[in-house]
């Protein structure tokens, strides 16, 4: 098994802010080549910014179309995927969401765990042993970045 993510294709849904860009960040510094997709147009700025080596698309995770849109956006700048992390939102909650985006990209060799396709912990790993692509769900842990925020405000 392979413990490195230097060279590996990666990405990071709601990876625009918060968790989800401290994720993506991480990935670049150890050698990963990184796509970011966000609902939020200003968060994706911003983060381009503070990441310009990551390559980004404003997509839903909910919406068909914005899928077929991100992926294509993917194979383009990635040439592939190697890891894919769900975190925050319907991406992360959403057993429903994560098994119809993994469907769409069937064809990279995703294959989902039974755990996978319903209901699961956060911070899992929820891609088959035969797949092509790992497939993780990282929790958000919202509230602790909304108490950070306010720390910011006294």
């Amino acid at each position: 098994m392979k413990t490195s993510v230097e060279g590996q294709r990666v990405l990071v849904t709601a990876g625009a802010a918060g968790i989800g860009r401290a994720i993506a960040q991480t990935f670049l510094e150890h050698g990963a080549r990184v796509h970011i997709c966000d609902v939020d147009a200003q968060a994706l700025a911003a983060a381009n910014r503070e990441m310009p080596a990551a390559t980004q698309t404003r997509a839903d995770v909910a919406s068909t179309a914005d899928v077929d849109r991100l992926f294509e956006d993917v194979a383009r700048e990635l040439g592939g995927l190697d890891v894919l992390v769900f975190t925050a939102g319907i991406g992360e909650n959403s057993a429903e969401v994560r098994a119809a985006a993994c469907e769409r990209l069937a064809f990279l060799g995703i294959r989902l765990d039974e755990t996978g396709k319903s209901t699961v912990k956060p911070d899992a790993d929820i891609s088959d042993h035969g797949s092509q692509v790992r497939v993780l769900v990282i929790r958000a842990k919202e509230d602790w970045a909304i108490a950070r925020g306010c720390l910011h405000l006294a």
